[in-house]
């Protein structure tokens, strides 16, 4: 036989792969959170409706600011744990984990930042 037929060892998702999809359910989960915050509290730099800062809209967006620190560490807890699992060709880091840890540092810079 000219063609090496390989074991594969891994069937299913073990305990390491579960861990990843419930941080990855529970980053989107944040972040849907965070995002009716931020439009909920009326941010500066809105439409005409949202050019001033509702009533409790300041605590809403302290509250989103901790919600992005939250959802950081969570995602680089998910790409370090990830990492370690990293031992095929085949394997690869999530989108969803990359694209909310740069969110939330985008999301915490600018609402610190700029619009604080």
């Amino acid at each position: 036989m000219a063609e090496e037929i390989k074991k594969i060892r891994r069937h299913g998702a073990d305990s390491v792969v579960k861990a990843i999809n419930a941080m990855i359910i529970i980053s989107w989960a944040v972040f849907l959170v965070a995002f009716m915050m931020v439009s909920i509290s009326g941010s500066a730099g809105g439409g005409p409706s949202y050019g001033t800062v509702r009533a409790g809209g300041a605590a809403l967006r302290g509250w989103a600011i901790a919600l992005m620190g939250v959802q950081f560490v969570l995602c680089v807890t998910g790409l370090v744990v990830q990492s370690s699992r990293m031992k095929r060709k085949s394997d690869r880091f999530s989108a969803s984990l990359i694209i909310f840890a740069l969110l939330s540092v985008v999301g915490m810079v600018l609402f610190v930042f700029l619009i604080g």
